[in-house]
């Protein structure tokens, strides 16, 4: 049996919207949802436990997408800072929406992921 490992790195750009859900005081529990690119930054391939090389010429018609669009969401922890600032910690899922790659090789599907995200941040409603 083969076994194909890609590694993905990407340049995450998420624009996380923040609804409340329960406040008290400072400290607010937020429902996180919105949308987040990635922008690939490089790609290693491994084929049965060999070493990492670059995907370039791994295959014809194999090419790596160069946008991931996902969608968040998840829950946020939110600490006043006095004013309209505020700062905290989010555990969220993401959910990619592109696929990875064009490939006739491998079964490729679309990233998924859970994160832990610190935010800094401003009232804006």
């Amino acid at each position: 049996v083969s076994s194909t490992v890609i590694d993905l790195s990407y340049i995450e750009i998420p624009i996380n919207l923040r609804f409340p859900l329960i406040g008290a005081g400072p400290v607010r529990l937020n429902l996180v949802v919105g949308p987040r690119i990635g922008i690939n930054t490089g790609c290693e391939i491994k084929v049965d436990r060999g070493a990492l090389a670059d995907c370039a010429g791994f295959a014809e018609g194999f090419e790596v997408s160069q946008l991931d669009w996902s969608g968040t969401v998840g829950l946020g922890v939110s600490v006043s800072l006095g004013g309209l600032a505020y700062m905290g910690t989010d555990l969220t899922y993401v959910y990619g929406f592109t696929d990875v790659a064009t490939d006739t090789v491998a079964d490729l599907k679309k990233n998924r992921a859970f994160t832990l995200q610190a935010h800094l941040g401003f009232d804006i409603f």
